[in-house]
């Protein structure tokens, strides 16, 4: 058996001290943002620029031309969100899902008009963008200027620029404002020194406009190296984002590679920190994806369209090799045989970051054969009839919605509990996991494991969670075991704990009869068998939160222990027979019923 042992520990800070930090921020951005958005910063970064438009590289995400008929009817379907406008303008609705006005605002909906390559939908894209600028071309103070939206804007804009911006009413001076503003406002955004993507996108956009407007390209080197500085302060070594949220690099590595062809397209040498940050990110995406193709639902991540990952990955000049460690962005994978594990070891984050993190620590999402297993709940992209957004997407970041483990019905790490506090802070987590200590590596039969502990209950219980995982080389066998244990300077307690298994939908439960065994069905003859020793086990609803199209139901397998009196839980998941048709190997029956020694200390 070989293993590599490492820790991970955030700056140890105070409840109080956090809070204070966060206000201190909160407020600092406030007063960025407010002087951001005044024409004076706006102009001051502004300019003329022609409207002469190079050709602009397609965009990844797909595109459908049929959209374009549900448009003209007044049905736009957008961000997980259908609404009918009734045949008024979509920018006249007074109420409106924030998530749908965010992604109508960012006009990148105008790939399925530019799909459709009829005189009618460029008539249509036309007149949604001439109302857009008649309602909101000065109107800086609404989230149609959010810097994220407005980067997204001017891509849409220029990479749809034949369709968009050329026609009737479209002089060369109505673009060229329409250019200048856009390119005002971000390079205004650039010099506010706050480490989100938006600031990323924004660098990205500056450089797009300098290689798609032609009076832009004697603007290359310094938005080349604003570019380089906002890259090289937000991308990890390990390709992830600061706010280790997986779809933020997806985006951001999407409008990289567009990026990095429009460079191409104009026979113009790629800058370094572009291919570099292109390929760290393309490891990131490989690290935490899944074999259906969808990426770890962890700190507000979301399912994408079917295949837009293997989409994006064939624009990348060479396929990204995963990591099995990625220690700076805080995910560990185990992968062997068709399996994969995906588990988070993220300590709380440090108290300025505004990302919306999650209380997942030490909690793993697990998939084979093309078909994820056990998942995270996630957070929707739109409501679920009867249920409150706001109540689903808290939710979505509790630890009782992830696979792991939580005591006394408490999540690992909590926000502010007062509710002006809370929007104060914008949901920050104030207590949860100082330290994570991690030790894996892989067994002499070829079983690949990790062992792992936190302390994120050691504050209100005075307990250590150490939870260790192992899987066969063959892929069709997963073992764990998850433990409680008590600081010597706590005092001892009573606590019940449940361990959760959230199954992705269309998978089924069946308890055995005579046994602590619960079955796992699904499609095409899939079937696992979990068995546990040490717990009860029952299988109970669950809510799949994060699904392309909306929320679905799903179910989740629940082991309810009892501490001290349980204080270890082994469970075991077996392959009874894969979506291919395969049963049990002779390697998986002969696997270990429990972590050896070696696998439990660290």
């Amino acid at each position: 058996m070989c293993g590599l042992k490492s820790s991970k520990a955030s700056k140890p800070t105070s409840t109080v001290q956090r809070v204070a930090i966060a206000l201190w921020h909160e407020t600092q951005r406030a007063s960025h943002n407010a002087r951001l958005r005044s024409k004076p910063a706006i102009w001051r970064y502004g300019g003329s620029h022609a409207a002469d438009f190079y050709p602009a590289p397609q965009p990844i995400r797909p595109a459908h031309g049929e959209q374009a008929a549900a448009f003209y009817a007044g049905r736009f379907a957008l961000d997980g969100y259908q609404i009918d406008t009734r045949g008024n303008s979509p920018f006249l609705l007074e109420v409106a899902p924030e998530p749908w006005v965010r992604a109508l605002h960012s006009f990148r909906w105008l790939r399925h008009l530019h799909a459709a390559d009829s005189e009618l939908a460029r008539q249509l894209a036309r007149s949604l963008v001439e109302e857009r600028n008649a309602l909101f071309a000065n109107r800086y103070g609404h989230l149609a200027w959010d810097t994220d939206i407005a980067s997204n804007r001017l891509m849409s804009f220029l990479t749809h620029a034949g369709v968009v911006l050329q026609g009737p009413g479209f002089e060369d001076e109505t673009v060229s404002r329409l250019i200048a503003r856009h390119v005002g406002f971000l390079r205004a955004a650039l010099k506010v020194k706050w480490p989100d993507a938006a600031q990323a996108k924004a660098a990205i956009a500056l450089t797009f406009a300098t290689q798609l407007v032609e009076s832009r390209a004697r603007n290359t080197t310094s938005a080349v190296r604003d570019l380089e500085i906002v890259l090289t302060r937000q991308i990890l070594a390990d390709g992830g984002h600061l706010n280790r949220n997986p779809s933020t690099v997806l985006d951001l590595l999407m409008d990289c590679i567009v990026l990095k062809e429009a460079f191409a397209g104009r026979g113009a040498p790629t800058p370094p920190c572009l291919v570099a940050a292109i390929d760290r990110m393309g490891t990131h995406i490989a690290t935490l994806s899944h074999t259906d193709g969808q990426l770890m639902q962890a700190n507000g991540a979301r399912e994408e369209e079917i295949g837009l990952l293997k989409r994006m990955m064939s624009r990348l000049p060479a396929q990204p090799s995963a990591l099995i460690h990625s220690l700076p962005s805080e995910y560990h994978r185990l992968a062997a045989g068709g399996s994969i594990v995906l588990m988070d070891i993220g300590t709380l984050p440090a108290p300025r970051q505004r990302a919306p993190h999650h209380a997942g620590c030490l909690g793993f999402e697990f998939s084979t054969d093309g078909q994820r297993v056990f998942t995270h709940c996630g957070v929707p992209r739109s409501p679920l009839k009867h249920f409150d957004e706001d109540n689903l997407q808290e939710a979505g970041t509790m630890t009782a919605a992830h696979c792991a483990l939580t005591a006394a019905g408490q999540s690992n790490a909590t926000k502010a509990l007062a509710l002006w506090l809370r929007h104060w802070t914008q949901g920050r987590l104030l207590s949860g996991p100082q330290t994570v200590e991690i030790q894996h590596g892989i067994a002499s039969d070829g079983r690949h494991w990790i062992n792992a502990n936190h302390d994120g209950y050691l504050k209100s219980f005075g307990l250590l969670h150490r939870r260790a995982i192992s899987l066969s080389d063959d892929g069709m066998v997963l073992e764990g075991e998850d433990e409680l244990t008590l600081k010597q300077s706590a005092e001892r307690r009573d606590v019940n704990f449940q361990i959760r298994f959230h199954l992705m939908p269309g998978l089924k439960t069946s308890p055995l009869a005579g046994s602590n065994t619960i079955l796992i069905t699904g499609p095409r003859e899939f079937a696992w068998e979990m068995e546990v020793v040490g717990a009860d086990i029952a299988a109970e609803d669950s809510l799949y939160m994060a699904a392309f199209a909306g929320p679905k139901p799903s179910h989740q397998i629940i082991l309810n222990g009892r501490f001290p009196d349980a204080s270890r839980i082994e469970w075991r998941l077996e392959a009874v027979k894969s979506k291919s048709g395969n049963t049990k190997s002779s390697a998986s029956k002969a696997s270990t019923k429990c972590l050896k020694q070696g696998e439990r200390e660290i």
